[in-house]
């Protein structure tokens, strides 16, 4: 095909012609290419004896510049098919990780409309047919996600069949989205670096804010680039008639629930018609009438009194799962219920259209907040029973922070007694006393307190931790701190009770051989789960709530460290800690060791277990980043800490 011999400066000459609204003259040309005019002749030349195949012609008029003519718009854009399939020959280096490749094929099947066969991707990859396998066994869960599906034909290959819409989204977050440090503006994106493409990207963004304040739609400036994104992939889809499609039925139904958003959505679609002189169906105004839904920000009288019902069910189950499981009652509810009420209708209509409110800090999110991410997973499990909704990870990231807030101003006592020793007499006990009674009142029953001349004689059974205002020589069996006179008592006291050897105390129980794993096998996410579970009795029902948690939080990491989660808990309570023989890609992150935490007991104990190992992971001497081979060389680190 003699596409494969065009240069990328004819390609270049030749996209710069079709965008173009106006003939171009060689010197314009040669300025865009960083040629002369002669060589703009001579390249031009040669691009119409390549057009003629294709019935299409470079017209030249003195005085006016080149123009380009398409007679057949089918035939011309096979061309341009071949010239987006040779660009993903070339574009790219051969992937060297298996996340790589995932990625490499994840992209490639979405860019092209053919079937690929198994023989070329092998060569392509420089790799085997069974790590092909392996890693298309990857790239089908991660199209799952997008409702999206590999069809397999014999003697064609695969093909990635499924929605557009589906496929535009999918395309968002692999093209646009999947460096997450570059940020969400559209203009900064590494795909956009042309100073045509950024007029495109001020064209529509212009558009956009124009039409939002007509019709009074409000959305943030994060969901506006978003947004603009969207528009730019729709305008890339059109030129090869990937339109959106939806049943009559339903398309009718839709619109009629999208009073203000049809209308800014019909003149969005009129005034890109008129800007790109194409025709487009119906279909395309509903899918950005469903954007223009999914990013507003919704207001409280914007809600109908049948979606508010139903929330308040769901705020019912929430409290009811969280007393069932963990006896709690007194919760911080208002704040919580009024911004749920607000954004669970909206984030249903999201999850339903499948376009999602993207969240850029999704990462920092559920790393900085692991109790409430363990509780969020439960919540969510409500939430797609009470909605018929399948959770997204960007979503459920949102919800993350409104379950800290739910339990972020709770009261937490100390359960556990806390002997202080005074050591200078009285006046120094009834200060002690003072303070606590006035500053520090939830730990008032938590404490008791005696001289340090009567400690000898004192019953140490109920005591968990014992806190002196002076230095003590004899040893004894229950853990000690010497409140040394930099903070107040009360500060004092408080920062013991959070004292990493208190709490591996208080969560030893939890820590069992049986749960440890010092040389976990596999270097795919599949391959772990597996290994995880076998340590399980019913290890294939494990296996099966791992996956089933995966497409809500794709279990991230944290300083190499994994997460595992299951939406619904298993009846004994542990601590499961895994340390990789070698270190694997999980996702997009390395993983070195993997943890699962399972505690049922009480909701104290759930936050102290989390809290415990986020204080671990995050301890400058790094106690997770070596590997634990053995059990006891574990339970002595985490004792230490």
């Amino acid at each position: 095909m003699r596409v494969e011999y065009i240069s990328d400066r004819l390609e270049q000459i030749l996209i710069t012609l079709g965008d173009a609204s106006e003939p171009l003259t060689s010197a314009q040309l040669a300025e865009k290419v960083k040629v002369s005019a002669r060589t703009i002749k001579k390249d031009v030349s040669e691009l119409n004896a390549i057009l003629k195949d294709y019935d299409a012609v470079i017209h030249a008029r003195t005085g006016v510049g080149y123009k380009l003519s398409v007679n057949d718009e089918f035939l011309y854009n096979q061309f341009l098919t071949e010239l987006k399939r040779r660009e993903l020959r070339t574009a790219q280096t051969v992937p060297k990780y298996r996340y790589e490749r995932v990625n490499y094929i994840v992209k490639k099947l979405l860019t092209v409309d053919y079937y690929l066969t198994i023989e070329d991707l092998v060569d392509e990859l420089y790799i085997s047919r069974s790590t092909l396998t392996a890693d298309l066994k990857e790239v089908r869960e991660i199209f799952k996600d997008y409702n999206l599906e590999l069809t397999s034909r014999p003697n064609y290959g695969i093909l990635l069949v499924g929605e557009e819409i589906a496929k535009r989204l999918c395309i968002a977050e692999y093209f646009f989205h999947a460096n997450i440090s570059t940020g969400y503006f559209a203009a900064d994106n590494a795909m956009f670096v042309s100073s045509t493409n950024q007029d495109e990207i001020r064209f529509v963004r212009d558009l956009l804010e124009e039409i939002m304040e007509k019709y009074s739609i409000h959305m943030s400036d994060q969901s506006l680039q978003n947004f603009v994104i969207h528009i730019i992939i729709a305008i890339r889809r059109w030129k090869f008639y990937n339109y959106v499609k939806v049943e009559d039925e339903n398309g009718k139904v839709r619109q009629q629930s999208l009073i203000r958003e049809w209308p800014a959505a019909r003149e969005l679609v009129e005034r890109l018609q008129t800007k790109l002189e194409i025709l487009l169906p119906q279909e395309e105004i509903l899918y950005f009438a469903l954007h223009f839904k999914s990013k507003h920000i919704t207001q409280l009288d914007e809600i109908t009194s049948e979606e508010i019902e139903q929330v308040e069910k769901t705020l019912y189950d929430i409290y009811r799962m969280l007393q069932k499981r963990f006896g709690v009652i007194a919760i911080n509810k208002d704040r919580y219920e009024e911004y749920l009420r607000m954004h669970i209708p909206a984030m249903v209509a999201r999850l339903r259209s499948g376009l999602v409110m993207r969240n850029p800090m999704i990462y920092d999110f559920l790393n900085k907040y692991l109790f409430s991410t363990h509780i969020t997973m439960m919540i969510s499990d409500i939430l797609e029973q009470n909605f018929s909704v399948r959770m997204n990870k960007n979503e459920f990231a949102y919800l993350v922070l409104y379950t800290n807030l739910l339990f972020s101003t709770e009261s937490r006592t100390h359960n556990g007694k806390i002997l202080v020793v005074c050591g200078r007499g009285r006046p120094e006990t009834i200060t002690l006393i003072n303070e606590i009674n006035e500053n520090h009142a939830a730990l008032a029953g938590s404490i008791e307190i005696c001289d340090v001349s009567e400690l000898e004689n004192h019953d140490l059974h109920q005591a968990e931790l014992i806190l002196s205002t002076v230095p003590l020589e004899a040893s004894y069996a229950v853990p000690y701190i010497y409140m040394d006179g930099r903070l107040s008592y009360g500060e004092q006291i408080q920062q013991s009770i959070k004292h990493n050897r208190l709490s591996f105390r208080k969560l030893r129980q939890y820590f069992s051989p049986r749960y440890f794993n010092g040389s976990l096998k596999g270097s795919v996410r599949d391959e772990v789960f597996r290994e995880v579970a076998k340590g399980f009795d019913n290890w294939k029902e494990i296996l099966a709530m791992f996956w089933e948690a995966e497409h809500i939080l794709s279990h991230e990491t944290t300083k190499g460290v994994v997460f595992l989660h299951t939406l619904k808990p298993l009846p004994e309570s542990f601590i499961y800690v895994g340390f990789l023989k070698k270190p694997i890609i999980w996702n997009k992150l390395w993983a070195q060791a993997v943890i699962f935490v399972n505690i049922n007991d009480d909701l104290d104990s759930l936050r102290l277990g989390y809290d415990f190992i986020s204080e671990m992971i995050n301890d400058p001497r790094e106690p997770f980043s070596g590997k634990l081979t053995d059990y006891d060389s574990l339970i002595e680190v985490l004792s230490k800490n």
